[in-house]
Order: C-alpha cells, then sequence, then structure tokens
C-alpha cells in the first residue's frame, strides 16, 4: 500500500524525473566526486565538507560537470476545494486564468536572468554549479501537462476560515489535504513531477487553535514524495509538490503572491527531492547540511533553498513575461549552506536571482528542526 510521506529528505534508488543521457563521475567543486545514479532515474550524488565533517547531496538532473540537458515531465493538477460557508456553497479554486498564467510562468518558460536566458530553476542550478558546470548543461521543465480541476468536497473539522485573509480562504488540515493528494497520485506516472495548484488556501497540522492567525499562519507550499512500490533492489519515489497561488488581498505583501510559493516548492523538489524516506528500504536519502539559524530564529539542517529567504523582505524577484509580473522567490544557493568563503558560485554569491540578498553564508546552530 502506497504511503504519505511529508518532510524534507533526498534521492531514491529508483525510478524519478527525468530524460537525457546518464553521465558518469567527475570532480565537483566542492572538492568531492559528482556522480550519476544509475539507471533512467537520472539524479546525481556529490557532497560537501564543512569543519571536517563531509555532507552528501542527490539532486534531479544530470552530472553538471557532464553537461547536457536534462528534461522533468511536469503536470499541473488544479484543486478546487467546496466546503460550507454558514448555509452557503463556496468553491474555491485558481480560475482557468490563473491556471494558464502559472503553465507560463518563469517556471516553464525562459526569461533572461544574469547568468543565462532560460527556466527559473535551470537559472538557480546554474549559479550555484557555476565553476563545474559543463558545456549546454540545464535542468529543465517540459511544457506541464495541464489536467480539468479536481473539485474536493471538504468536510466540516477538516477546515477553518482564517480572520487574517480578506478573500474568501480557507485553511485546510494537512492530514485531509494528505489524504487526497495521495488518491490523486495513484493515477499520474510515477516519472512525472506532479504539482497541485490552489487558490488563497493555508495548510495547518493538527492544532487548529493556532492555526492560520497571525502568528501561526500555516503553510502555503510543500514539497514530498510518495513511496509507490519497493523491492529489495528498487524504491518507487514519486515527487510532488503543491503550492497555493495567492491572490495580493491574501498574500498581505508582494513578495508572497501569484507563483512565489510555487518557485520555491519546485526548485525544493530539484535539490531536495525525495522526502521523508526514512523508512524506505535503503533510506533515509536526506540531504542534510550544517545547522543553520533559520529566518524565524530556529534551527534547521536541511538542503532546503528557500526556507531562509522566504523570511526575509523583498525575498522575490519580480518577472514579467507575456505582460504579467510574476514574484518567484529568491533561493539559496549551495554554498550557502556549505559555508564556504569566498563562495564559488556565479559572482560569488549565496543567493539567486539577487546576487546582493545574502552577502555571507550560514549562521551556525546547535539544534535542527525541519521545514518545507
Amino acid at each position: 500500500m502506497s504511503k504519505f510521506i511529508h518532510a524534507l529528505s533526498v534521492v531514491t534508488i529508483a525510478t524519478v524525473l527525468l530524460v537525457g543521457e546518464s553521465p558518469t563521475q567527475a570532480q565537483s567543486h566542492l572538492s568531492s566526486k559528482i556522480t550519476s545514479a544509475p539507471g533512467r532515474s537520472f539524479h546525481f550524488t556529490g557532497s560537501f565538507t564543512t569543519d571536517g565533517v563531509v555532507y552528501p547531496f542527490i539532486m534531479l538532473g544530470g552530472n553538471p560537470t557532464q553537461g547536457g540537458i536534462t528534461r522533468i515531465h511536469t503536470e499541473i493538477i488544479p484543486l478546487e476545494f467546496q466546503f460550507l460557508d454558514g448555509n452557503e456553497l463556496i468553491t474555491l479554486g485558481p480560475s482557468a486564468e490563473i491556471v494558464q498564467l502559472a503553465a507560463e510562468s518563469p517556471l516553464f518558460q525562459d526569461a533572461k536572468y544574469s547568468i543565462d536566458t532560460t527556466q527559473f530553476t535551470d537559472a538557480i542550478q546554474q549559479a550555484s554549479f557555476f565553476p563545474v558546470k559543463g558545456r549546454n548543461w540545464h535542468t529543465l521543465l517540459t511544457d506541464p501537462k495541464v489536467h480539468k480541476p479536481i473539485r474536493i468536497a471538504v468536510p466540516p473539522g477538516a477546515f477553518i476560515q482564517p480572520d487574517v485573509i480578506e478573500t474568501p480562504a480557507i485553511c485546510l488540515e494537512s492530514t485531509f489535504l494528505g489524504s487526497q493528494i495521495l488518491s490523486i497520485l495513484q493515477s499520474l506516472p510515477l516519472d512525472h513531477l506532479a504539482l497541485f495548484l490552489s487558490l488563497d488556501t493555508i495548510v495547518y497540522n493538527d492544532d487548529e487553535s493556532q492555526a492560520c492567525t497571525e502568528q501561526f499562519a500555516g503553510t502555503v507550499g510543500f514539497h514530498a514524495a510518495v513511496d509507490r512500490f519497493a523491492t529489495k533492489t528498487h524504491v518507487g519515489l514519486q515527487v510532488f509538490g503543491y503550492s497555493a497561488w495567492l491572490t495580493p488581498p491574501a498574500a498581505g505583501i508582494p513578495d508572497f503572491e501569484d507563483i512565489a510559493f510555487l518557485a520555491h516548492e519546485v526548485v525544493e523538489a530539484v535539490n531536495d527531492p525525495f522526502i521523508g524516506t526514512a523508512n524506505v528500504p535503503g533510506g533515509p536519502f536526506t540531504n542534510f547540511v550544517p545547522a543553520y539559524m533559520n529566518a524565524l530564529g530556529g534551527c534547521q539542517n536541511t538542503l532546503e533553498t528557500g526556507d531562509f529567504i522566504e523570511g526575509l523582505a523583498m525575498s522575490s524577484f519580480p518577472v514579467t513575461l507575456n505582460n504579467f509580473t510574476y514574484h518567484p522567490q529568491n533561493e539559496q544557493l549551495i554554498q550557502w549552506f556549505s559555508r564556504e568563503v569566498p563562495s564559488s558560485a556565479f559572482q560569488g554569491a549565496y543567493s539567486y536571482p539577487d546576487t546582493s540578498l545574502l552577502s555571507s553564508p550560514s549562521t551556525p546552530c546547535s539544534s535542527s528542526v525541519a521545514s518545507n
């Protein structure tokens, strides 16, 4: 039986998402080796060393030192939530226009960045692996297959209506949402990246008393992996992301509008794909990094590229395509996690596309809290 895995880790021994040629091993920019996973899984492994400790990582894509293009097949699944507001039945979901804007966003279409004219995630990866990337190395998302909206009836007790959002929005209980996503994933190809898109929806864990208040706003997006099958030699993990498209009244500040959280989760799914695999045969496959202080003052020790920057002012990087200005979130580069000084990334940066956002690497702390 499949199980819903929700946390933040990495890798697999089996099929994941890509098409392309499987390269051979080579030296990484962090005094380690980058190798390609066998078969058609098309992820690569590497490591960095900080204070004498080796931190391995696994990411989606082709071996950067070997060059070449990897294309990740993607699907967008719009979700509509139907719930009772008093005696009124409300259906909340992204409109056809919003879904089209997401499908035509910088996540899937080329835009001009300081490193290249390419897709948003690829620009991040090129910046991180700038000193070692081979000829024509790219990690690209295919034009997404856009599904018809899936309507989900939300029972009483699985949602609350927050006071802090001005639009007709809901706070959705995470266990309920997880069960719905798991059911939908059973009919999707294992080797595709599934991206679920809602509208103005916040997800909360268990404690309803603290959900969706100004102090405890909940989660707008997450990425995860589903254990679809396991044998002695292979584990079938499906990588997916969930995010709400936030309209300006719900977002509150421009940095959190439109694809801000979708971009956050897509980039993290590439950099930290195989999440919550502690109980999977051969696991865990977690991308652990030196423990660092996150933007909320807590500790974290996972290679989640957007979690620190999302707490900063001006965290987004406006990109205009087809007369619409999108707000994908800036991301931390791997040199920020490894505390490499000076950074070997593009232009000596620790963040991208805004290279000025982070001027130094992560700040150490003594304990860890995982986040998506």
